[in-house]
């Protein structure tokens, strides 16, 4: 008897689950890609803005590196190096960028789950992403290498 009630129970859940699918607003659906249009173009200005940062964190450390070779000739240099600047905005830029991503990451998956379907594995504003932070650590243990 439980049985038959519990299966009386789902299909007058799915009845009602398909009557309010049915009954459901068109611009719900329009909100909803909106808002991955617009998660997807914030976490693409995080791209373009971290890999902005990390090559000028590349042109810094390079320049200042001119700049140190100029002073230590002329004998008026501060520092025993110059690769400080350019290695924190390349790293913080990285970092920040992986923080970024995570975030992204988490919201794209909530919003699937909200659409009812299944979260990409990989969404491609997250692949750039990663490609970005795999460059930005690489320039980074490069520079501090060549310091």
């Amino acid at each position: 008897m439980d049985i038959e009630r519990k299966g009386a129970e789902s299909s007058q859940t799915q009845a009602i689950r398909a009557s309010a699918e049915e009954a459901a607003d068109p611009r719900v659906d329009l909100a909803v890609q909106r808002t991955e249009l617009a998660l997807d173009r914030t976490q693409l200005a995080w791209v373009r803005t971290a890999f902005t940062l990390i090559t000028a964190g590349f042109a810094i450390d390079k320049g200042g590196d001119a700049l140190h070779e100029a002073r230590v000739l002329a004998g008026t240099n501060w520092l025993s190096t110059s690769h400080f600047g350019g290695i924190s905005l390349a790293g913080a830029a990285t970092v920040f960028l992986l923080i970024a991503s995570v975030a992204y990451f988490r919201q794209s998956r909530d919003l699937a789950r909200l659409k009812g379907t299944e979260p990409p594995w990989l969404p491609p504003a997250l692949l750039i992403s990663l490609l970005v932070i795999v460059l930005g650590g690489t320039l980074s243990i490069l520079l501090l290498a060549w310091s």
